[in-house]
C-alpha cells in the first residue's frame, strides 16, 4: 500500500501536471512553425508567376487601346463618337422640351397623355391588344430544316425593332 519505508513519497513524475502537458505544448509549438514541403514551394512559385503575368497582361491591354489603331480606324471612331454625341444632344433637347411642357399649366394633362401613349405602345409590343394595319407577310423557306425556334423569335424581334 505505501512505500516499504512507510513514508508517502508524494506525487511521482507521472502525476506531475507540468510533465503531462509537455507533449501538448510541443505539438502546439510545432503547429506554430510549419515545415514547408517541396510541393508547397512549387505551388507558391507558380502562383507568384501567374500573378506577375496577369498584371503584365492587364497593363499591356490598358496601354494599347488607341495606340494600335490606324488612321482610318481612328477617324471612324471619332465619327462614331461625334454622331453619338449629336444624338445625345438631340435627346437632351427633346427631354428638356418635354420637361417644359410637363411643368406648364397643362402639365398633368400632358403627363397623363404621355403615360397613356407609352402604355398603348407597351401593350402592342407585348401582343396583349389587337392591332390593325397593312400587316407584314413573311415567307420563310427552309428546305434544309435548319431554322430553330430561337431563330424565329429573333426574326420576330427584329421585325418589331424595325417598326412592324
Amino acid at each position: 500500500m505505501g512505500s516499504p519505508s512507510g513514508a508517502d513519497p508524494g506525487p511521482g513524475p507521472a502525476d506531475d501536471p507540468s510533465t503531462s502537458q509537455a507533449p501538448a505544448r510541443r505539438r502546439l509549438r510545432e503547429l506554430g512553425h510549419p515545415r514547408l514541403s517541396q510541393g508547397q514551394l512549387v505551388a507558391a512559385t507558380l502562383t507568384l508567376l501567374l500573378g506577375f503575368a496577369l498584371v503584365a497582361q492587364v497593363r499591356t491591354t490598358q496601354a494599347g487601346d488607341l495606340e494600335d489603331l490606324g488612321e482610318s480606324d481612328l477617324i471612324a471612331l471619332l465619327d462614331d463618337v461625334t454622331s453619338r454625341g449629336d444624338e445625345l444632344q438631340e435627346e437632351i433637347a427633346q427631354l428638356e422640351a418635354d420637361q417644359r411642357r410637363l411643368e406648364g399649366a397643362q402639365g398633368d394633362v400632358v403627363a397623363a397623355e404621355a403615360a397613356q401613349e407609352r402604355l398603348d405602345s407597351y401593350r402592342v409590343l407585348a401582343g396583349t391588344v389587337p392591332v390593325q394595319g397593312p400587316g407584314v407577310t413573311l415567307l420563310v423557306s427552309d428546305p434544309g430544316r435548319t431554322m430553330t425556334p430561337i431563330m424565329m423569335v429573333d426574326l420576330i424581334q427584329e421585325l418589331r425593332d424595325a417598326g412592324a
